[in-house]
């Protein structure tokens, strides 16, 4: 093999490599923005655990209310340990700020993810079995490149396109039911029947490493969310029930 065929092959490995982990943690991911960071990564410090169960679909009463106040999102990663009790329409993520009933939703319904921005929707294919923990994250260039990246159990799952835009802040953040009016305009069939755990919004994209070690350890999450299903972040309404969390 001649030594310009051998540099060819070479320069496109070199190419086609998306992971490079360091021993400083810091990961070159060329698909994924995110891990273009050149400072390092801050060590990923005790998560406050948080853990809610909805037993009970096909009502509207059953939800999470976010008290934080939630600020204009250019970027952000919004990561959560989810698990099914049934193949239904389960809303994990329902974001309303007036401007758009469905300025971020998180969904799953049968074998798909749904995800909004700013009302624009795409359905991911995914088996999502019921009774498995799933860590899922969704991180957003969202006014930049329009560009969002899903990650399931740490691995980059799909590339999403979609018309560049910031997430406007001020709005009402619900887990367990969609909203179709700010705060509000609940459907008893859009109504989760599932189990939440640690779920947390941060206002960059989070470097893959740090996806990868919140899978790998869920008792760890990179530190300065700006939202986050802490117990004393959130109203608990309805049949909502807390769950110690025993692995940490």
């Amino acid at each position: 093999m001649s030594s310009s065929i051998i540099l060819a092959f070479c320069m496109c490995i070199t190419h086609i490599a998306i992971a490079v982990a360091t021993d400083d943690l810091a990961v070159t991911l060329e698909e994924y923005p995110g891990s273009k960071q050149t400072t390092m990564v801050k060590p990923l410090t005790n998560c406050q655990q948080s853990t809610y169960h909805f037993p009970n679909g096909d009502q509207t009463r059953s939800y999470l209310r976010i008290k934080t106040p939630v600020p204009d999102l250019k970027q952000f990663t919004s990561c959560l340990w989810m698990k099914r009790y049934s193949n239904n329409y389960d809303p994990w993520i329902s974001y309303s700020n007036g401007r758009s009933n469905n300025a971020m939703i998180v969904e799953t319904r049968g074998d798909a993810l749904d995800l909004l921005i700013n009302s624009q929707r795409i359905s991911i294919p995914f088996p999502f079995p019921t009774s498995t923990d799933y860590h899922v994250c969704i991180a957003s260039a969202s006014s930049t490149t329009g560009k969002h990246y899903v990650f399931v159990n740490g691995e980059l799952h799909q590339l999403i396109n979609h018309a560049p835009g910031i997430v406007k802040g001020g709005g009402v953040f619900i887990i367990g039911q969609e909203q179709d009016a700010i705060g509000g305009g609940f459907s008893a069939t859009q109504s989760l029947q599932g189990r939440v755990s640690n779920l947390a919004i941060w206002d960059r994209l989070l470097d893959l490493s740090e996806i990868v070690q919140m899978y790998q350890n869920r008792c760890i999450c990179p530190p300065a969310s700006i939202l986050s299903s802490e117990i004393n972040n959130v109203d608990i309404n309805g049949g909502v029930s807390t769950q110690m969390t025993r692995e940490c």
